[in-house]
């Protein structure tokens, strides 16, 4: 059998150390800001485009009617 020292694996949690190691390689003053999500937002935009778009597609393929579409929607309700 070996000796644990106090912090080895399965000694309790609250025996071990925190770390109280403050960084000083930063710059404090400067405050944290988020970038802007543009790339997100354009691929939302892109998104909804291209869902507009398989939509209409359908339709096209279908020989379909908007008119004809709300009909029958409004028939089985």
């Amino acid at each position: 059998m070996t000796n644990q020292n106090e912090n080895d694996v399965g000694s309790p949690v609250s025996n071990t150390h925190k770390n109280t190691l403050i960084d000083t390689t930063h710059n404090t003053s400067v405050t944290n800001t988020l970038e802007p999500p543009v790339p997100n937002v354009i691929m939302l935009i892109v998104l909804f485009i291209l869902t507009l778009v398989t939509i209409y597609a359908g339709y096209v393929h279908g020989h379909m009617k908007l008119l004809t579409v709300l009909k029958n929607a409004a028939h089985v309700v």
